[in-house]
């Protein structure tokens, strides 16, 4: 028997929980999450783009993680989003799938982990970056105006 898939439905359920790691990561190192606890175009943003990226790229390869994620960003220009926006979640996204390569090299067996430690490593990663300014904000847009 055929199950349906239901893109919409298991959509939410990773964003949600895209979120929640966020929030969990955000809490132990000390990232920006903004004034009201939005995670918009701030450090928390960045994080979430790259760390989402390496996870998807864990779960379903690279080119289905880059084809899906390039959709999505191009949906956002299509609905009016800001260019540069757009061009920050792009750059991010794409950070997010050179970590996930960069791990594999560096820990042979990376796949075998558990998820939880998979998702330790891969934030860890993605904070060194954003703390070395390799992860676009826009505040780092403001600034090299």
């Amino acid at each position: 028997m055929t199950q349906n898939f239901d893109y919409e439905k298991e959509k939410n359920k990773f964003t949600q929980e895209m979120l929640k790691d966020t929030l969990k990561y955000q809490k132990q190192y000390k990232f920006n999450i903004g004034n009201s606890n939005n995670a918009h175009n701030n450090e928390a943003d960045a994080f979430r783009h790259a760390y989402m990226q390496s996870i998807l790229t864990l779960r379903y390869g690279t080119l289905k993680t880059k084809s899906l994620s390039l959709i999505h960003e191009l949906r956002g220009n299509v609905q009016g989003q800001d260019k540069r926006e757009a061009n920050m979640d792009m750059w991010n996204n794409h950070q997010g799938q050179e970590i996930y390569d960069e791990i594999c090299k560096e820990y042979p067996r990376f796949k075998n982990l558990s998820e939880e430690q998979c998702k330790d490593i891969i934030a860890k990663k993605v904070v060194q970056r954003m703390k070395s300014e390799k992860l676009i904000t826009m505040r780092i847009l403001k600034q090299s105006k």
